[in-house]
């Protein structure tokens, strides 16, 4: 490992004692909850073990049900390993995953801040940290404290990180990776992407546009063509991979029995009558059941009003009004009279009458349009487009399972991977917000405690069964 390379990792430095501490309180949160766990009876945490139990290796179950139900070959694999095995490998392998994905969000954060001292560092630690219990509860128990669900959507999430982390890192003064780290970037990126709908689609959105504003870039005369080297083989794996997940035989099959079990007017309903209930589902979705994803980017964003250094224009104001009028939802939310503004209608052709329901819609459409156009209006710059790209791609992601007749059969962890993506450029803008004005250290307080809470309430809700 060459020394650039060591010392920008956030625990590499000896007097890094608060780091290695946060590290050490993170590491033991997530190891209690997880080990609070228990398989879920009446779920596919024991339906799976019977239905591998025919299956005497691991490659032919993967390709049974690639021809039958699913692309998703990864976490297939880990379904067949960990469904029979003792508990306490699947709590292991979550609680490292667990840390992987708080450490690879640290890193991020140092890609803005690469000489942050060690006080900063762990303050990362503890709010990356945070992120997975911001969100809404049932979410949360779906795709993470879940033991099938954790397989199939948490998982992922640090895979996708890692495989998009050398693409961020060019746009950074940071120097550029050692070719093995590339090369496990390359990996990680395939295992996102083959893995599942939601995440290899954004991933390889992200992955494509780097790598052709690179080109371009280069062509300019404004970027090195080596950017290229580590730009391109990480979009060609990330398509690779979803070209091999959605091309699995199984996913028309899938489609097919979940429309006769679920919803078989599914397939004869014209697009067009099915609209309505699709953008209800998505809006319901990051409203009601995105926990405090959307509010902390509101926050951020009224935090980055008050943090720019040049002077404010027009559209400043504009964003943070679009802040303040979304921070004040959170509030209304509280209040009984207030419940009306949040009667999204999601269930199927539930297409209600009437002025107020239309207008309630088109209050959360514009708000949440301009919530997405905001970072990149504020920040004008490449971090303030990434976090735009990720609020459009966690609702575009959403918007994809309106196209399965099994949009309401997985209940809210379908809105898992697009609240955390969103939860993570909340992250971004606040790293952004912290490198400019320090005291707003104060303002992660407030994340603490929330997460705090949420924490005490799913390990409640394990304990109790």
């Amino acid at each position: 490992m060459s020394n650039a390379l060591a010392t920008d990792h956030p625990v590499a430095h000896p007097r890094r004692r608060a780091t290695f501490v946060s590290y050490g309180l993170v590491t033991l949160a997530y190891a209690v909850v997880l080990l609070l766990v228990q398989r879920r009876d009446g779920t596919d945490d024991f339906t799976f073990a019977l239905n591998i139990a025919p299956f005497p290796t691991i490659g032919d179950w993967i390709a049974y049900r690639y021809e039958s139900w699913s692309g998703r070959i990864f976490p297939e694999a880990w379904l067949y390993v960990f469904t029979t095995a003792p508990l306490i490998w699947w709590q292991l392998a979550s609680l490292v995953l667990s840390v992987a994905f708080v450490a690879i969000l640290v890193l991020y954060a140092r890609l803005a801040r690469p000489a942050a001292d060690d006080r900063t560092t762990a303050g990362y630690v503890l709010i990356a940290g945070a992120l997975v219990f911001l969100l809404d509860v049932p979410v949360l128990n779906g795709g993470y404290t879940w033991v099938t669900g954790s397989m199939n959507y948490f998982w992922l999430m640090p895979f996708a990180l890692a495989g998009f982390y050398p693409l961020a890192r060019m746009y950074s003064p940071a120097p550029r990776l050692a070719w093995p780290w590339v090369v496990g970037a390359v990996a990680a990126a395939f295992v996102a992407a083959v893995s599942a709908e939601q995440v290899g689609a954004i991933l390889l959105v992200l992955a494509v546009l780097v790598f052709g504003e690179r080109a371009l870039a280069a062509a300019r005369r404004r970027a090195s063509w080596r950017s290229l080297a580590t730009a391109g083989p990480v979009a060609a794996s990330a398509a690779v991979g979803f070209a091999i997940l959605m091309g699995a035989p199984g996913n028309a099959q899938r489609s097919t029995i979940d429309a006769s079990v679920w919803l078989p007017e599914f397939p004869l309903t014209p697009l067009s009558e099915r609209l309505p209930s699709a953008v209800r589902f998505v809006v319901d979705g990051l409203v009601n059941h995105g926990g405090m994803a959307l509010p902390l980017v509101w926050a951020t964003l009224l935090g980055g009003y008050f943090a720019l250094r040049r002077s404010r224009t027009a559209l400043d104001h504009v964003v943070a009004l679009v802040a303040i009028v979304g921070l004040s939802t959170v509030f209304i939310r509280s209040l009984a009279s207030g419940t009306g503004l949040y009667a999204l209608y999601p269930g199927w052709l539930e297409n209600p009458q009437g002025l107020v329901p239309a207008a309630v819609l088109a209050f959360w459409l514009l708000l949440l349009l301009a919530t997405a156009l905001a970072p990149f209006a504020l920040l004008r710059s490449r971090l303030g487009a990434l976090v735009s790209l990720l609020i459009f791609g966690a609702a575009a992601a959403l918007a994809a399972i309106t196209l399965s007749a099994s949009m309401y059969a997985s209940g809210p962890r379908v809105v898992f991977i697009p609240a955390l993506v969103i939860l993570i450029g909340g992250f971004c803008m606040l790293v952004w917000v912290l490198r400019q004005r320090p005291h707003a250290w104060l303002a992660a307080g407030p994340i603490v405690v929330v997460a705090g809470y949420q924490y005490a309430a799913v390990a409640v809700g394990l304990v109790q069964g």
